[in-house]
């Protein structure tokens, strides 16, 4: 299977669980999630030695594949292996930011604030959200330059995506507003230049998106 299509056929899995067209915590067999996802045995197998990987899916001797309930535990580790990679990343990424970027970024992200207040179509704009989200944090890892790195960070905001679906205690719109905000302080950060302030403000990224996820307010 090509690096594209397990990527894609990943991305159908999650968002089958986003929708609730897959349950997490239940068994289900080869045959259902083909239709499911509307691929072929041989591409799903593939998938699911990757899923298996990421502690996504349990095989369930001459039952199927249980789904993995993501746990507090899955929630806690996942939360802690990702804020370990970024803290690291951004020792890389004040190497190579520039001002201009700084500075569009905080455009952007005042622009997506306003967006939550008066947009039509929240749906949308959350689902904007949450793309914009991930790409901020994305650019972070890739100053470092390495595929690895990057591919198992890239997993642990898939995973965390559909630990937050199951957990979540604080409506889209208000976390999204959080973290636009969090952004925003980041953002202030980098442009001093100071390492210890950036990691200081990711991290209360972080205990904030964890706890909004697992106890609300």
């Amino acid at each position: 299977m090509k690096i594209t299509q397990k990527a894609q056929d990943l991305e159908s899995f999650v968002q089958a669980i986003l929708c609730e067209k897959i349950k997490v915590g239940e068994v289900v067999r080869q045959a259902e999630l083909c239709e499911i996802l509307g691929t072929s045995m041989s591409p799903l197998r593939e998938l699911l030695v990757l899923l298996e990987e990421l502690d996504l899916v349990e095989v369930k001797p001459r039952a199927g594949f249980r789904i993995i309930y993501p746990d507090l535990d899955f929630m806690r580790e996942n939360m802690q292996f990702r804020v370990m990679i970024e803290n690291h990343a951004v020792a890389f990424f004040l190497d190579v930011v520039t001002d201009d970027w700084i500075e569009d970024q905080i455009v952007r992200h005042k622009e997506a604030l306003r967006g939550l207040e008066t947009t039509e179509d929240l749906t949308k704009h959350n689902a904007f959200i949450l793309d914009f989200d991930r790409d901020f944090h994305r650019t972070i890892v890739a100053s470092m330059k390495n595929k690895a790195i990057a591919k198992a960070h890239e997993y642990t905001q898939t995973k965390l995506r559909i630990a937050r679906q199951v957990h979540r205690r604080v409506p889209p719109r208000k976390t999204n507003v959080i973290a636009m905000q969090d952004h925003l302080t980041i953002l202030d950060a980098l442009r001093t230049r100071d390492l210890e302030a950036v990691q200081k403000a990711l991290d209360a990224h972080f205990t904030t998106s964890a706890r909004n996820t697992l106890v609300g307010y």
